[in-house]
């Protein structure tokens, strides 16, 4: 099975770490959890396991890419996905204690080590929120048409502030004083 190991097989490797490298087709699964996924290519999936203090820590690269639509315009575009992560995978939950805080620790309840689950789970984590076309991205101006417009974030902001300001009881009290007035009083 790939990617997916006996315990007593990793633990022979206690004086160098198990060296693995995989192609895995995660497309169908990947589909059904994210519909945004529009096509996934073969996952390359390398890395390392390294027993010790009893449990087996993986360092993992993922290298593959994912065609999904553009946020803006719906617009197939294929996202190159490359990134690595780490995980502990406990063979005893006392063990945890043993590691930094902000390592992932996973408790490990078979005799066998399956780094799919977590594979598919970091290519679902790493697909970007924001996705936009070559276009898109060098666009200088927002789409707009017939009645809407996009709006950035920082007009969006501006808008609000104006609207604040514009719905202030008080604002229109602010041209009966005149900075003058204020000048004279002072003297």
């Amino acid at each position: 099975m790939m990617l997916n190991w006996s315990t007593s097989t990793l633990t022979q490797y206690r004086d160098e770490p198990f060296a693995f490298e995989e192609e895995v087709d995660l497309k169908k699964d990947l589909q059904a959890r994210n519909k945004d996924i529009l096509d996934l290519q073969p996952v390359r999936v390398e890395g390392y396991v390294f027993y010790s203090r009893g449990d087996f820590a993986v360092n993992v690269t993922i290298n593959t890419a994912v065609t999904l639509p553009s946020t803006r315009s719906l617009t197939p575009v294929l996202v190159p996905l490359q990134f690595t992560y780490d995980e502990v995978y406990l063979t005893d939950p006392a063990h945890a204690d043993q590691y930094e805080e902000d390592e992932l620790l996973l408790p490990l309840n078979t005799d066998h080590l399956d780094l799919l689950p977590g594979v598919a789970d970091n290519i679902l984590l790493a697909i970007p929120t924001r996705v936009l076309t070559e276009e898109e991205q060098q666009a200088t101006s927002l789409p707009s048409g017939d009645g809407w417009g996009l709006i950035t974030d920082e007009q969006f902001r501006a808008q609000q502030d104006a609207e604040k300001e514009r719905r202030n009881p008080f604002a229109g009290l602010a041209d009966m004083f005149d900075d003058d007035d204020d000048d004279a009083n002072k003297k």
